[in-house]
């Protein structure tokens, strides 16, 4: 704890900051092969633009993307890798190219494709305008940046070097390299090509840094060093304040923070620019403060200002400002550590009321000075604190109020308070007179220390947490409710009922914390907001509540530490990672000081907050894509993940994933990270601290996958990483095939279009035909009514006009044979009349309708020859729809048959047949068992029935076949199938 202090007062004197303090004093992680480092002797560090972090180990060289280190190493019989293994000193060009230096000579890194591929037997010296310049030996050589070919060699004369021999960085001043290596310093002029050794005392140590543009300064072996003026090439001997032997020797010097770093097998010392001594010397790098390795080999600090001291066997030792940012007052004791009640005295020391340990005393940079035990009824928890003057402490022990002197470590005043234990005691200070509380009252302390007790709670009111004053109104919290008191009477009761913990009273609000939330209301009780998980904040168990200087509000819980913006209602969350005392803090443990600061006590100490000088991390972090796999398997690829830029995939390989991280040391465990397909998803998705994306089944299509991280203070990087993705469509999916198909539809569109309107024309013509048919169907309807129904009419009027004027002329037998005529042939007509209205009133027939009518029409014909039998047969497989010109054709026909028969055939049974198939959609057959007839013998003159038949089936596209022979009967075949003069019947 002493080297503590020394560390703090030697930099307040020359005004540092405390920020940089508490860093340099903070804890230091360590990082070992048992976190991925090849080896734990780290030579060099640096980080490229990417963000990569590299470390030169003594086997090989480990590049650390911010989730794993991968190890450069030799391989023999391989000329991609790093040509040697003990890697000391590294450097970076501006192409961003890292060169190693080892014990083969120097490696160069091809970030592309994410290996060494150039070697040299030579040391990098650096880089001017004009190029690269590298040395081995005596010989000086300029490389082009671009394509590091050798652009000019220049030989030198060097003499024999000294024994000692210590590696450190070559410094560019102007245009001359400076080398302190071998226990001299060696100068290499690029303009000239002139060479020059300086004349170095015998006791330099070999690591060198510059001051300002004309001074280095070169730390010596023991206690002497030097400072080097580069124009005038004279060395100063000066004392930095060592007190070391001559087996000291410096091993890296570095700026941090305005302070010179200089490390040693020792530890680390801390050197003042201003006076060139030594302000503290740290040996240990433990979390716990205690003696460990101390070895520095090297000193890196990255963009973030984070601290890297690379140990000679030990790993690194990683110190962030972020993680450190809240100075810690600890006695590293547990028991003295749990913290109920902190104040501030104004002679500087820091009082702490712990719980059952008394008091605990730390001066004013956080060194433990004393502990005193209460020893007043056995009561050992001091719960309430508060600043009496200069040296004496205010406190409440138990059942009793106390004033202890600091300065002389005595208790000089108790006074007992209360018959109960006293929970949550809380102090206020207003005019001349003190206010704290009892479990049950509010009690008044005036400067003549005398107690007067203004308020008492109810009975049902187990104790008071805390209260505020504000004129002559006191507000209440208890542990179920909250209360407002004007004048010593209750106004108002349960304007909150739950555990109250503590209030504020800020800018007319009140604060008031509770196990639920923090409650914002008016100074009235009427509740305008309230802050917990719901609304951002880590956690809803409040202990205690302070405001800064700044307006913004502090809040203490078992999370951590809250700020809270009481205009935008934004927070910045606080854990352990930020250098907090423990993420749980207590009751009653807070406090601000007259100088702005803050303090919260938890459960292993105090942290201290300056908010004016808050460290917020402002740099967003960087991303890197460490690699992308397909179907979960590493995707093979020509170039580094993180150097891809465009990436075409077949679409079935469609399903990736992607592997990205931060590589961040400054808050590492609290980056948060985001990402989206473009091109299918529409807003980022948020990753928490997953660093993983998967995409399974990825449609064809032209992406772009991004990715960004955001600090542990929440700055989100503003331009995220990305990467392009094509997956090429199948055949059928691509532009040429999809104007085919075009094409061919509109092809197919045109073809149909042809057919339909083909179609519709073949129609209109059919319909045409079938019009022109029937209207020729009529005319010879006409016809055949007008010749048949026609003269038959015609003959009855004339022979009834005949009768008429010869009646005197015929006999009675006469009379009645022509009359009897007449109506035969009246009969006669009628039968043809309806036969025709019948055929041509129907739209269509079927095949049965046709059947039914025909039999109707052959009993009738027979009605009165009881010597002629009718034997009738239907077969209907399908009921055929006949349009009315094919049905009266076809009835005419087997009208005409059976008349013939009946006339001629002297037949007496008569076989009539009606079928229907798919086949063939009518068939009538006419047998009987008459006389016959020879086919072959011509007609009888004026008879035209047979010929009238096979006119009338020809008409209609029906086949008519006639079978007979004398004596052996007559056949008569008629058969349809569908076809009326090549065209369809209906």
């Amino acid at each position: 704890m002493m080297l503590r202090r020394v560390i703090f007062i030697f930099l307040f004197i020359l005004g540092f900051t405390s920020i940089t303090l508490a860093q340099l004093n903070g804890t230091f992680r360590s990082i070992t092969v048992d976190d991925g480092l090849a080896q734990n002797s780290v030579w060099d560090m640096l980080q490229d633009s990417s963000g990569y972090y590299w470390f030169a180990t003594a086997d090989g060289l480990n590049k650390y993307d911010g989730q794993d280190f991968a190890h450069y190493k030799r391989v023999a019989g391989q000329s991609m890798t790093i040509s040697g293994n003990t890697v000391g000193k590294l450097f970076l060009d501006s192409k961003d190219r890292v060169w190693a230096l080892h014990n083969e000579g120097v490696s160069v890194y091809n970030r592309k494709l994410d290996q060494f591929d150039l070697h040299f037997e030579a040391k990098v010296l650096g880089e001017t305008q004009r190029g690269i310049w590298i040395v081995q030996y005596d010989t000086f050589r300029l490389l082009d940046v671009e394509t590091l070919s050798i652009l000019k060699t220049t030989v030198v004369k060097v003499p024999k070097k000294k024994k000692q021999a210590v590696m450190s960085r070559p410094i560019l001043f102007k245009e001359c390299f400076y080398m302190a290596e071998n226990g001299r310093v060696e100068v290499f002029n690029t303009a000239n090509n002139e060479y020059r050794i300086l004349d170095t005392p015998l006791d330099f140590g070999g690591a060198f840094i510059a001051l300002n543009d004309s001074t280095l300064f070169c730390p010596g072996f023991g206690n002497a060093s030097y400072l080097l003026n580069v124009i005038t090439d004279q060395f100063i001997k000066i004392n930095v304040g060592l007190d070391q032997n001559e087996a000291f020797y410096p091993t890296d010097l570095q700026w941090y923070n305005g302070l010179i770093l200089m490390s040693s097998a020792i530890g680390l010392h801390i050197i003042s620019p201003k006076t060139m001594k030594v302000v503290s010397h740290l040996e240990s790098f433990e979390p716990n403060g205690e003696d460990g390795y101390r070895f520095i080999e090297s000193i890196f600090v990255d963009k973030n200002n984070t601290l890297f001291l690379g140990t000679n066997g030990n790993g690194l030792k990683v110190c962030s400002p972020f993680e450190n940012r809240f100075p810690i007052f600890s006695t590293k004791n547990a028991s003295l550590d749990m913290v109920k009640a902190i104040c501030m005295l104004e002679n500087g020391k820091l009082v702490t009321g712990v719980y059952d340990n008394g008091l605990v005393i730390y001066d004013s940079l956080g060194g433990f000075l004393k502990q005193k035990i209460s020893d007043t009824n056995g009561q050992h928890s001091v719960l309430g604190l508060f600043t009496y003057d200069r040296d004496r402490v205010m406190g409440i022990n138990g059942t009793e109020l106390f004033i202890y002197n600091t300065r002389t470590y005595t208790r000089e005043f108790r006074l007992k308070v209360d018959s109960i234990t006293i929970s949550y005691p809380n102090f206020i200070k207003a005019g001349q007179a003190w206010f704290f509380n009892s479990n049950k009252s509010i009690y008044r302390l005036s400067d003549q220390l005398t107690l007067d007790k203004l308020f008492t709670v109810a009975e049902d009111v187990s104790y008071i947490n805390s209260f505020q004053i504000l004129g002559n109104r006191i507000y209440i919290g208890t542990n179920t409710e909250m209360m407002i008191v004007e004048d010593s009477r209750m106004i108002s009761r349960s304007v909150l009922s739950m555990f109250m913990k503590s209030l504020l009273i800020f800018e007319n609000r009140i604060y008031a914390a509770s196990q639920s939330g923090l409650f914002v209301l008016t100074l009235d009780g009427e509740l305008i907001r309230k802050h917990d998980v719901s609304t951002g904040l880590t956690n809803d168990f409040i202990y205690g509540i302070l405001e800064d200087d700044l307006g913004y509000i502090w809040i203490s819980h078992n999370k951590g530490l809250s700020r809270i913006d009481p205009k935008t209602n934004e927070y910045l969350q606080f854990d352990v990672s930020d250098g907090l005392q423990s993420n749980e803090f207590n009751t009653g443990a807070f406090y601000k000081h007259t100088d702005g600061k803050l303090y919260f006590g938890g459960v292993s100490g105090i942290n201290v907050i300056d908010p004016k000088n808050l460290i917020l991390n402002e740099r967003p972090p960087q991303i890197s894509l460490n690699s992308i796999s397909l179907f979960d398997q590493p995707l093979e690829m020509d170039t580094s993940a993180n150097e891809k830029q465009l990436l075409v995939l077949d679409y079935t390989q469609n399903t990736l994933s992607f592997d990205f991280a931060a590589p961040d040391f400054a808050q590492p465990n609290s980056c948060r990270y985001a990402y989206k397909m473009q091109g299918l998803d529409d807003k980022w998705i948020e990753n928490g601290s997953r660093h993983y994306a998967r995409y399974a089944n990825l449609p064809a299509g032209n992406y772009s996958f991004q990715m960004k991280a955001a600090n542990g203070d929440g700055v989100w990087m503003k331009q995220p990483k990305s990467i392009q993705i094509v997956i090429v469509p199948p055949y059928w999916q691509k532009v040429w095939f999809k104007l085919v198909m075009v094409l061919l539809g509109l092809l197919s569109i045109v073809g149909i279009v042809l057919i339909i309107l083909a179609r519709q024309k073949i129609k209109l013509r059919r319909e045409l035909e079938i019009k022109h048919k029937l209207e020729l169907e009529r005319v010879r309807i006409s016809r055949d009514l007008h010749d048949n129904v026609g003269s038959q009419l015609s003959f009855l009027i004339t022979n009834m006009e005949w009768i008429a004027d010869h009646t005197d002329s015929l006999d009675t037998d006469e009379r009645r044979d022509q009359l009897k005529q007449l109506s035969d042939t009246g009969r006669q007509a009628i039968t043809t009349l309806r036969q025709t209205i019948w055929a041509i009133s129907q739209n269509e027939l079927s095949v049965e309708d046709f059947a039914d009518r025909f039999k109707q029409f052959a009993m009738k014909l027979v009605e009165f020859r009881p010597d002629i039998k009718l034997h009738f047969h239907e077969n209907f497989e399908e009921n055929t729809l006949l349009s009315p010109e094919v049905a009266l054709n076809l009835f005419r026909i087997a009208q005409e048959a059976f008349n013939n028969a009946i006339k001629h055939s002297h037949a007496s049974d008569f076989f009539i047949t009606f079928e229907s198939s798919v086949s063939m959609f009518f068939a009538f057959e006419l047998k009987d068992n008459g006389m016959g007839f020879d086919t072959l013998a011509p007609g009888p003159d004026g008879h035209y029935g047979l010929s009238n038949m096979k006119a009338r089936a020809l008409e209609s596209g029906a086949k008519l076949e006639i079978n007979s022979s004398v004596d052996d009967g007559t056949s008569i075949q008629l058969s349809w199938n569908g076809v009326v003069n090549n065209a369809y019947a209906v």
